[in-house]
């Protein structure tokens, strides 16, 4: 019997990533292995692959099968720290990891997820083990933006995200689908304790963007953030989402409204759609997220912005999931079940960050700007 605050094992010391030979499950196990050889394990359904992978490291990151809907028998019996980059349709594993004291982490930006393992919270604190999520870019990077724009502002009235992806980079399947289900996604957020319904790409904003000084045209989108954030750190947020093409912007949110991507759902047009994306590319792989912080300072208003940019956002989602791994694998944390701003300060993060070429920049607006952006 598993006792609070044991590890499973006696030598529990690895750290597994699920779906490690994945686009983004690589660069968390390559980033790993480095710092920590031998003890990396790349799992996943398809063994052939997790030792191809492993191959490749030459000894630093090692492989193991794992099915994450089954049981997971004796796979877990030398983990100290289990890392997913799978979707899962339940919490089975993450409460076998809890009942085995293993600390977890998951780059998942499903909300409704991420609140079912937040409702495991006191699993984690009886077991001794710690959950961190929101450890990407959206979420992630993002959630410790928001926060830094936040912390020299004496009172914090509401935030909004702008995130600009690449669609020449190469995603993977999961990746994609993931956003023709949230491109049809009707969702609810909390405005000052008012519920709003929206749906992703029905309404669109125009916004200066400080760190680029120009503007951009956004479209309101189904990311985690503002479903966390308002709970987290008592800011009401909202999320917007574009292209780095704008004219693929502006066409996916027109081909979304006339219900052109509901097509896209499922089946043999989902396949074809996917296989068009990865072979056909349109722009680069340069992504970038600017959060807008309104608020009041010496009982003037002022919005701070804060910003990080780069090129490949799944190496970015990789760095960042890496990174928090490294601390909870070190660090001692408090049990439960936390997002990455409850426990993270933004600023040593983003100084170890920046050796991958992430730019982070920050500053204040304007109060034209202020303006501006006052309302989502």
């Amino acid at each position: 019997m598993i006792t609070p605050g044991m590890q499973a094992g006696s030598q529990a010391e690895k750290i597994l990533v699920a779906g490690g030979y994945g686009n983004v499950g690589r660069i968390i196990a390559t980033s790993l292995g480095e710092v920590f050889p031998g003890r990396v394990i790349a799992a996943g359904r398809n063994l052939e692959r997790a030792q191809n992978f492993a191959a490749k490291t030459h000894g630093k990151v090692l492989a193991r099968h794992l099915d994450l809907s089954s049981d997971v028998g004796n796979a877990l019996d030398d983990v100290k720290l289990a890392i997913v980059c799978l979707d899962q349709a339940d919490t089975r594993f993450v409460e076998a990891c809890l009942q085995r004291s293993i600390h977890y982490t998951d780059i998942s930006a499903d909300a409704a997820f991420m609140a079912q393992v937040m409702a495991l919270a006191p699993g984690f604190e009886h077991y001794g083990a710690t959950a961190v999520l929101s450890v990407g870019l959206s979420p992630g990077i993002t959630n410790l933006l928001v926060k830094q724009a936040s912390q020299s502002l004496e009172s914090v009235d509401h935030a909004n995200i702008y995130v600009i992806l690449g669609l020449g980079e190469v995603h993977g399947d999961a990746s994609i689908r993931w956003m023709i289900r949230k491109a049809n996604q009707v969702y609810e957020v909390n405005w000052h304790d008012t519920h709003r319904q929206m749906k992703s790409f029905d309404s669109a904003r125009q916004t200066w963007l400080a760190s680029e000084s120009r503007n951009r045209t956004f479209f309101a989108f189904d990311l985690p953030e503002q479903h966390t954030l308002p709970n987290t750190l008592g800011i009401p947020t909202g999320n917007w989402l574009a292209f780095d093409s704008v004219p693929m912007t502006h066409l996916i949110a027109f081909s979304n409204r006339i219900g052109l991507m509901k097509l896209f759902q499922r089946g043999i047009r989902q396949t074809l759609f996917i296989h068009g994306m990865q072979r056909f590319r349109i722009g680069s792989d340069r992504f970038l997220a600017e959060v807008h912080v309104v608020g009041q300072q010496n009982g003037q208003p002022l919005s701070h912005w804060a910003s990080v940019g780069g090129f490949g956002e799944g190496r970015a989602t990789g760095l960042a999931a890496a990174e928090l791994a490294k601390r909870l694998y070190r660090v001692a944390f408090p049990p439960g079940a936390y997002h990455i701003e409850q426990l993270v300060e933004p600023e040593s993060f983003f100084e170890a960050l920046s050796a991958y070429d992430l730019v982070f920049k920050a500053g204040s607006l304007t109060d034209d700007r202020t303006r501006q952006i006052a309302h989502p």
